[in-house]
């Protein structure tokens, strides 16, 4: 009974960890979108202007 209750736990406790580093990756990835997104918002302002 030990045993699965310990092999339960470091499942969970794997879950949580994979889940923390997608959204840490998720984070960087719309955080990058966003940058790119102002760079092409730039470069056609520009050539709307010119």
């Amino acid at each position: 009974m030990k045993t699965i209750i310990l092999i339960i736990s470091l499942a969970v406790i794997s879950a949580c960890s994979f889940y923390e580093d997608v959204k840490d990756t998720a984070g960087d990835a719309y955080e990058w979108s966003k940058e790119k997104k102002d760079q092409a918002v730039e470069v056609i302002e520009e050539a709307v202007s010119e």
